[in-house]
């Protein structure tokens, strides 16, 4: 789930808080991101991709449900993250490893794509990087953001044969930021 917000959004501290308690529940199979105007990178991101129209807005399962609006009630997410864990999708597994590595003070990602299906799988592969606790953004009641995205680490089209698997794998560089305060998504 990407939640499109801004630090200036009246609504987005609910909306945020719904994902927030849903997430944290374990009760859905689902991860979400705060994607932040004011980081460059998701703006970019939102407008390319979602054609953002409006803060708050959610994306779940990559625009597949679309949510409008910080006053809906957290049934309408629950119904959205449902419906995303019951459609049929190709039999295509992801395993993420990230290790941060002290000497080069990078964080070392490694994603095997294994595809089950008998025929080659075409995707998208995006690894969001985010703070479990934002250091740089506060939302409009000021309270830090959750979840607030930094960076893709990935972000590429893939193709992957038959009965396969691929390996890719990306170094980021951690620089400023705390690695355990540090999500891949």
């Amino acid at each position: 789930v990407e939640e499109s917000t801004s630090e200036d959004c009246r609504y987005c501290p609910n909306v945020g808080a719904i994902l927030e308690t849903l997430e944290s529940s374990h009760s859905y199979r689902f991860y979400y991101v705060s994607m932040i105007l004011e980081n460059s990178v998701a703006a970019d991101y939102l407008s390319k991709i979602y054609n953002r129209y409006g803060d708050p807005t959610v994306f779940v399962d990559g625009g597949h449900t679309v949510i409008l609006g910080g006053t809906n009630p957290e049934s309408e997410y629950i119904s959205a993250i449902q419906a995303a864990e019951n459609r049929v999708t190709p039999k295509v597994m992801l395993k993420v490893n990230a290790e941060y590595k002290n000497s080069t003070d990078t964080i070392e990602t490694s994603v095997i794509v294994v595809n089950g299906e008998s025929s080659a799988y075409t995707g998208r592969l995006r690894v969001y990087l985010a703070e479990i606790i934002s250091s740089r953004y506060n939302d409009y009641n000021g309270l830090k953001y959750r979840n607030a995205f930094v960076d893709f680490i990935i972000d590429e089209d893939i193709s992957i044969s038959a009965n396969s698997e691929q390996t890719f794998v990306e170094d980021w560089p951690v620089e400023t930021l705390d690695y355990e305060n540090l999500k891949i998504i």
